[in-house]
């Protein structure tokens, strides 16, 4: 994200750009990095609901359904 801020390029790994291709790309790199902290958002979510999991809250199934329509916003995009 700090590369993609600075630079406005995606990044590479080994010659390979770190992501490309789905709809995502079709919005423009301007609102990537935005993105990109949603992405890293929804991420740290899911790590709270698999905290709660492992310890047998009663509402880690409801944030994890909750969780399911913007997971899967992510999903389309790969």
């Amino acid at each position: 994200m700090r590369h993609l801020a600075r630079t406005g390029t995606v990044s590479s790994f080994l010659g390979f750009p770190t992501y490309c291709g789905g709809p995502f790309e079709h919005v423009g790199l301007d609102t990537t990095v935005a993105l990109l902290v949603a992405f890293l958002i929804v991420c740290a979510a899911e790590v709270v609901v698999a905290i709660l999991i492992w310890g047998a809250h009663p509402a880690a199934r409801s944030v994890g359904y909750l969780l399911l329509p913007l997971e899967l916003a992510f999903w389309q995009g790969v």
